[in-house]
């Protein structure tokens, strides 16, 4: 691991004495490439002896997701209600990289200062469905509820067509979060994010009792396009259905 970047883990060199009696960690990332890493560079001993430091920032607090069906011409909605999404953010982990961020002084050269920027990486798995009311052109579009008690115990109920879709699909997280001028703070921070940190959930849904860092959702929409000969629909005259939306990351100030 590069010289100067420190991460939760098993031979770390830095660890704050009042938690030293805490013995679970977080894994370092695995590097992407021969050699390199996309968030530490190039790292020692893998053909550079010298340790490239990034960039801080920019940070972001929000992640989108998206996820599309296509539906047949014949089932193309009119309405759709009753939207809901389901999210798991258990895959997420926070870790530390050291930065370097150019400040440039008044009347004198420009100061390069070290911080420690706080990524997390992982994924956010969702389900998302709503109902869906389609247009009745003909007869031969059937169907609505039925009311089933075992197999071939089936009673219909209403023959509205209503129906269903579900989505499934997940979005990769790889960003900063937040910027310290204390590896202290940055590390404090991951602890909590990491649910290591004494009577701290970790990262968790925005209703858990005494959670400090959740996930909500800022934003989440229903889309209908008809496909045409110029979209990239697999049938022209299909509907494609597409869910999407922006996941924020809730963290305190300090």
């Amino acid at each position: 691991m590069a010289e100067g970047i420190k991460i939760f883990g098993q031979g770390m060199d830095f660890e704050p004495p009042e938690f030293a009696d805490e013995k679970e960690a977080v894994q370092e990332p695995a590097a992407t490439g021969e050699g390199t890493d996309r968030c530490f560079g190039k790292q020692p001993g893998k053909g550079d002896d010298e340790v490239i430091l990034l960039a801080c920032g920019p940070c972001e607090t929000t992640k989108s997701f998206c996820c599309t069906v296509t539906v047949i011409e014949e089932f193309a909605p009119e309405t759709f209600s009753n939207t809901r999404l389901v999210y798991d953010v258990s895959e997420l982990a926070c870790f530390v990289e050291e930065c370097q961020q150019l400040c440039p002084v008044p009347g004198c050269p420009d100061v390069t200062t070290t911080f420690y920027a706080v990524r997390i990486r992982g994924c956010i798995e969702f389900i998302a469905s709503a109902e869906f009311l389609p247009f009745i052109t003909t007869g031969k579009t059937c169907g609505g509820l039925f009311n089933t008690n075992g197999c071939d115990d089936v009673t219909p109920g209403e023959q509205d067509r209503r129906y269903f879709i579900c989505c499934q699909s997940s979005t990769s997280v790889d960003q900063v979060l937040k910027v310290f001028s204390s590896r202290l703070e940055a590390e404090l921070f991951c602890r909590r994010f990491n649910g290591l940190a004494v009577s701290n959930p970790g990262v968790s849904c925005p209703d858990t009792p005494t959670a400090t860092h959740t996930v909500s959702v800022n934003s989440f929409c229903v889309r209908l396009k008809e496909c045409g000969l110029d979209t990239d629909c697999p049938d022209s005259g299909s509907v494609d259905i597409t869910f999407c939306g922006e996941f924020q990351f809730n963290f305190p100030d300090s």
